[in-house]
């Protein structure tokens, strides 16, 4: 009995032939399962017919979609005679019958078949009947592959003999050649782009680290004045090196006394002494109240502010090579009103240039 790979769906197929008759069913191609290592090879499956002509007998439904799709190819053997014909076997839960499945395409054809004697081989070719074989059937059964140990007469070793080719006797060789001149072309191409491209680098100049400036104020405090538009707080100036297009910041954290609500503040740059650009607007223009984030507050006596202010430097921004930070004040000048610089409460700000 055949002996079927784990997964292929079987399915019983009966028949009724004339007694003495011969059934036998081909799967012509390999059957791919499910996975790659999942095969069943070509093969010729006898069915065994009873002395009534009766047979039953299991194959491999042709239609069951874990593996390769084939139709069986039939041949019924009976007093010199066969009849040719296929089936498809369903998956489907059977049994089925030959007569509802076999497709002859016509009327059956008879045609004598002569045997040939091929005991000598039969004994290792599954499906032979008592080691015979139609004609028609021998350039099949002689196709196929041999194990390299079954192979006799074979030489011990195979020592290569010196010996020559041109291109032309080489399936492919010219057309792989010319692809691999086309090849290295573009790679030498993209070898003299990145040349190009290292050499620029080593041209340009090595980037500049960022420069940074802090200082804390314990000195003492700032009282506000009486002026009526926004003047540098006088001795309060943090100076950052700088050149035209660099990109620099300015970061505040200090105390304000806004008792009485009246005294509003900036950060500020100075040239000589003058204030050109202004953190609330970026220009040489402050808003009408200042900084929005130290804006005063109605009943805060106390307020602790953080100012940011950032822009890339202009030539009219420069001071002798620096940027040079400022605060500026605008109000009454209550006489409450400071910016705190103590110990207890320092005035803290740093400036980075980013270059």
């Amino acid at each position: 009995m055949a002996t079927f790979p784990e997964g292929l769906t079987l399915q019983t197929l009966t028949g009724s032939v004339d007694p003495g008759s011969t059934v036998s069913f081909t799967i012509p191609v390999w059957l791919i399962g499910p996975t790659d290592d999942m095969v069943y090879r070509p093969r010729i499956i006898s069915a065994t017919v009873d002395s009534a002509g009766e047979f039953t007998v299991q194959l491999p439904a042709t239609d069951d979609p874990q593996w390769t799709p084939f139709q069986y190819g039939v041949r019924i053997y009976s007093e010199g005679s066969v009849l040719k014909g296929a089936l498809s076997l369903p998956k489907a839960a059977g049994p089925y019958d030959l007569a509802d499945l076999l497709i002859t395409g016509q009327a059956p054809q008879e045609q004598a078949v002569d045997y040939l004697d091929v005991s000598d081989i039969g004994s290792r070719v599954p499906g032979l009947v008592g080691g015979l074989v139609p004609e028609e059937y021998l350039p099949e059964l002689s196709a196929g592959s041999v194990a390299w140990a079954d192979v006799t007469g074979k030489p011990a070793t195979f020592p290569p003999s010196a010996h020559t080719h041109v291109v032309a006797d080489v399936t492919g060789l010219q057309g792989s050649l010319d692809g691999l001149t086309t090849m290295v072309g573009g790679l030498d191409t993209a070898l003299d782009e990145l040349d190009a491209r290292v050499e620029d680098l080593e041209a340009a100049p090595a980037a500049q680290a960022p420069t940074v400036v802090r200082a804390v104020v314990t000195s003492g405090d700032f009282p506000a004045a009486n002026h009526a538009s926004f003047t540098p707080v006088s001795g309060l100036t943090l100076a950052l090196p700088a050149s035209a297009g660099d990109e620099v910041e300015l970061v505040v954290s200090c105390m304000l006394n806004n008792t009485g609500v009246s005294d509003f503040w900036e950060a500020c740059v100075l040239v000589g002494g003058v204030a050109v650009r202004y953190g609330s607007t970026n220009t040489g223009s402050p808003s009408p109240d200042g900084d929005p984030s130290i804006y005063p507050s109605t009943n805060v006596t106390f307020r602790g502010s953080t100012i940011v202010f950032g822009f890339t430097v202009q030539p009219g921004d420069l001071d002798g090579g620096n940027v040079v930070f400022g605060m500026a004040q605008k109000g009454s000048g209550n006489a409450a009103a400071k910016i705190y610089a103590d110990a207890t409460w320092p005035f803290r700000w740093r400036a980075i240039n980013l270059h």
